[in-house]
């Protein structure tokens, strides 16, 4: 078996440097032969360099499509995470708004609980009556508060005395009738602020 010599190297090696496994062969048979030890270093080495390359190009092939993925999936999930903080922070405000109006609303009015209810007059007549009982009641406590808007609470039964509802044109006003309505105590009149405050 005979070994030309090309620029320092063997023909195996020139034949052989492109496939690993076919170099480990042939570092195999150079071995067997007794090949110098500056060849058989030198062949180790490109051994060891083919190799890597081979091991780095596999792991590449197979970690960019993985390293892709993952990082879609991150940019997917901060994404969504954005959108729904975005949402939140939205929903929050608007619900904080609404709050805010509603306890604006509900500091505006006081609820009457007790006070008696005429049934023997026409409908349109039993507001006028109820009316002059809530003013009546402020006066037992000089309550100069004037009412926007005075109604009764639900459907009328028999038996039953529905709750007032009376509606002022600021919270002030509410706040000073129930300040003074604890002088309604030891009276046939109750005071109840709405059952959401």
């Amino acid at each position: 078996m005979g070994l030309s010599s090309h620029g320092g190297q063997c023909d195996w090696q020139l034949r052989f440097r492109s496939d690993p496994g076919l170099l480990y062969i042939a570092y195999l048979v150079s071995m067997a032969l007794g090949t110098d030890s500056e060849t058989y270093a030198k062949l180790r080495a490109d051994i060891r360099a083919d190799l890597r390359e081979e091991i780095m190009a596999e792991v590449r092939q197979q970690l960019i499509p993985m390293v892709r993925a993952l990082v879609q999936e991150v940019m997917d999930s901060v994404k969504s995470t954005v959108a729904a903080t975005q949402f939140d922070q939205g929903t929050h405000y608007l619900t904080a708004v609404q709050q805010a109006e509603e306890k604006e609303i509900r500091e505006k009015f006081v609820v009457l609980v007790g006070v008696n209810e005429v049934t023997d007059v026409l409908h349109r007549d039993r507001n006028n009556v109820d009316c002059e009982t809530v003013l009546d009641i402020f006066d037992t406590f000089n309550s100069d508060s004037v009412p926007h808007q005075i109604f009764r609470m639900g459907s009328q039964q028999e038996g039953r005395k529905r709750p007032i509802k009376v509606i002022f044109g600021n919270s002030h006003d509410a706040k000073q009738v129930l300040r003074n309505a604890r002088s309604l105590k030891g009276t046939r009149f109750q005071k109840r602020r709405s059952a959401s405050t």
